[in-house]
Parts: structure tokens; C-alpha cells; sequence
């Protein structure tokens, strides 16, 4: 059974509620990121615009991981190359296995699940995917690897210094 406080006519009327319903995990799943990841209640911003400013930053990265999480799940042998920079996929693998990515492209579950396993995942058989926020924080510490990857490379000149 559905409450609702709108007007219910017809049967098309009441499909449409119903619809409007089944989106509401996708919501709940949106406030967790901003909440849960981003600590927006956390973050003590001063003005309207400061926070307005913080949370574009952080819905345009809590969009991608449900995106990508949602991918993981719906199609979990995508080529992590379709999602994911070679850069990313290169920091990623440096940080968990301590080696470069094989010449393979790695699966788009196996990526989410490293990305996890970075946020404290555990990954035993009973634990399931990792949730929101254990791909958050994984997320926050692949970027902060890719960034000492970028440096390394560039002290060490294997890249263009542009």
C-alpha cells in the first residue's frame, strides 16, 4: 500500500505515484553520498554560496560513484577502460597489489571491488559489493593515488611536464 497526499483519479494516475515511488532509493542512496561521504552536515560552511560552491563540487563526484557503482552491478565484465582512466585503473593497482595493471583491461567489478577495498571493504564471501560508503572513501584515496602517481611520473619524467 502507497500514501499519498496527491489526487489518485485514475489507474494511469496511480502507476505514475508508483513510479515516482521506485525512485526514491536512487534519492536515498544520493543523500547517503552527500552525507555519509561528503559530510555535508559536517562541513561548517559559513555562507549559502560556500555551500552551494562545496556541494556542486561533491555531486558531480557522488554521481559518477553511483554511476559507476550502478554499472558494476548491471554489467560487472565491462571493460573497467570504459569508466575508468588508465591512469586510475594504473594508481589503483600500484596501491593494492603493489604491481602495474596486466595488459588485460580489468573487469568493471573487479576495479569497483579494489575501489572498496581501499574504503575498508573487507570483500569476504559473505560480505557482498561494497556499499556507498566504503566506495567513497576508496574513492577519496584513489584520487589522492593518482595524484602521487601523476608526481611520480612527472619527477621522474616519464611523462610531459604540460
Amino acid at each position: 500500500m502507497l500514501l499519498t497526499n496527491l489526487p489518485v483519479p485514475d489507474f494511469d494516475a496511480a502507476c505514475e505515484k508508483v513510479q515516482w515511488y521506485g525512485k526514491r532509493w536512487g534519492i536515498e542512496t544520493w543523500h547517503k553520498v552527500l552525507k555519509s561521504g561528503c559530510k555535508v552536515e559536517d562541513c561548517l560552511l559559513e555562507t549559502g554560496e560556500r555551500l552551494a560552491r562545496y556541494l556542486t563540487v561533491f555531486s558531480i563526484i557522488g554521481a559518477r560513484l553511483m554511476h559507476v557503482a550502478y554499472l558494476a552491478r548491471a554489467q560487472p565484465d565491462l571493460p573497467a577502460t570504459e569508466v575508468f582512466s588508465k591512469e586510475e585503473i594504473e594508481a589503483l593497482h600500484v596501491r593494492v597489489y603493489k604491481a602495474l595493471p596486466p595488459v588485460k583491461p580489468l573487469a568493471l567489478r573487479e576495479v569497483v571491488r579494489l575501489i572498496g577495498r581501499l574504503g575498508g571493504h573487507l570483500g569476504r564471501k559473505c560480505d557482498g559489493e561494497p556499499g556507498m560508503t566504503m566506495l567513497w572513501r576508496g574513492w577519496m584515496r584513489l584520487y589522492e593515488d593518482v595524484l602521487v602517481l601523476r608526481a611520480a611520473k612527472q619527477a621522474f619524467g616519464l611523462t610531459d611536464s604540460s
